[in-house]
This record gives C-alpha cells, sequence and structure tokens, in this order.
C-alpha cells in the first residue's frame, strides 16, 4: 500500500461544483454579472477571490460592498458542500492500516478545515493549500519531501487531466477520480497511473504494491 496519500479537496472529498454557481446565480443580477455557462463557471474554482472579482468584471468603486456579500455566502456554501459518498470510510481505512492522509488544494485551508470540522471529519494529518495549477507539482513535491517518502510510495487523487499532467512532471503515481471536475473520457486520454470510477476502485488502488 502507499505509505502518503495526497488527496484533492474539490471534486474527490467535496462536491463542490456547483457552490461557484450558486454564488454567481445569488450575485449575477444585482453586478450585472456577464452570462456565464456551467463549463465557464466549473474553470473559476481555482481562481483567489479577486480574480474572481476580475472574472465577474465587479467595478472597483463596488469592490467593498461586493467583498462584504459575496465572501460570506462562498464560505458558507463551501463549508456545507456534501462529502462524496464512500469517501470518509476509504480515508479512515487506509488511514487506519497506516498511510499518512494529506489534502493538497488551491482552496483556502482555513476553510477546509471548517468543512472537515462540519462534517466531523478531521481524520487528516495534514492539510495544504496554495496548489495553484502554475505549481502544482512544486507543492505535491514539497509535501512529499516532508513525509520523507520516495515518489513511487506516495499517491495523488485528483479529478482533473491537468492534475495528471502535473503527477508525469515528478513522476508521482495518481488516481484520476471519475466523479469530479473531468470526465471519464478527459481523464482517460491523460493516461493516469489509475483510472477511477467508483469508490471500491480507489480503495483497490490504494492498497496496491506500489512497487509492482
Amino acid at each position: 500500500m502507499y505509505k502518503l496519500v495526497i488527496f484533492n479537496f474539490d471534486g474527490v472529498i467535496a462536491d463542490t461544483y456547483d457552490v461557484l454557481k450558486r454564488v454567481y446565480d445569488k450575485m449575477k443580477n444585482d453586478y450585472r454579472f456577464k452570462n456565464m455557462s456551467d463549463e465557464e463557471i466549473g474553470h473559476l474554482r481555482e481562481l483567489s477571490m479577486f480574480q474572481l472579482m476580475k472574472a465577474f468584471h465587479v467595478p472597483f468603486y463596488r469592490l467593498p460592498r461586493f467583498l462584504q456579500e459575496v465572501i460570506p455566502i462562498y464560505k458558507d456554501l463551501i463549508v456545507t458542500a456534501p462529502l462524496f459518498d464512500g469517501i470518509r470510510e476509504t480515508v479512515k481505512k487506509i488511514k487506519d492500516q497506516g498511510s499518512d492522509v494529506v489534502i493538497l488544494s488551491s482552496n483556502n485551508p482555513k476553510l477546509i478545515r471548517k468543512f472537515l470540522k462540519h462534517h466531523d471529519f478531521e481524520v487528516f494529518d495534514k492539510v495544504v493549500g496554495g496548489a495553484a495549477f502554475f505549481n502544482k507539482q512544486t507543492r505535491l513535491n514539497s509535501v512529499i519531501r516532508l513525509y520523507k517518502v520516495d515518489h513511487i510510495e506516495a499517491i495523488y487523487i485528483a479529478d482533473e487531466r491537468r492534475d495528471i499532467e502535473a503527477c508525469k512532471k515528478i513522476n508521482l503515481p495518481i488516481a484520476a477520480v471519475t466523479w469530479g471536475y473531468d470526465d471519464y473520457k478527459v481523464l482517460g486520454a491523460g493516461r493516469p497511473t489509475y483510472l477511477v470510477q467508483d469508490i471500491e476502485d480507489l480503495e483497490e488502488a490504494l492498497l496496491k504494491n506500489p512497487s509492482t
């Protein structure tokens, strides 16, 4: 089994796909947001709050009011987003069998910890933020060094094609789950170490001997 299992947060543990859409729907009339498709809104997940304001074209003079209104909505929706079915039991099982379990995400670690507390799911050894697209492989490397394991002894659990590409740059195994953002075909085209379609597949992958 893998000594270190690193989980992405959005799309793997928490079903946050609709969060930004719900924020957008709540605010679009007051701020006259441009019309955006669900796909465009989905791509906003990795943006900081400042970048979101630019994407939504919020005028500078309305910035204070926007922040005052949108941040509490966003935080509440993130914290109360549902867990994906079976992920709680799987994480606890691999931890009980001796793996270190870590969350690595572009999301705010404080919000993630609140989410875990809300769901009575505070079993992770560490929550690491700052994993933006351009430096995800760097952040993954830093976590692996922290736990002093070889790359072959660690694995990243994620839901996007770009996560597969980041892992390939550092020769890190990856289990790409199809219940998150990118679908089976998109993930399969990236040729991940494991292409996971359900929680049973994930457990099987994580309990394999990584040296085989």
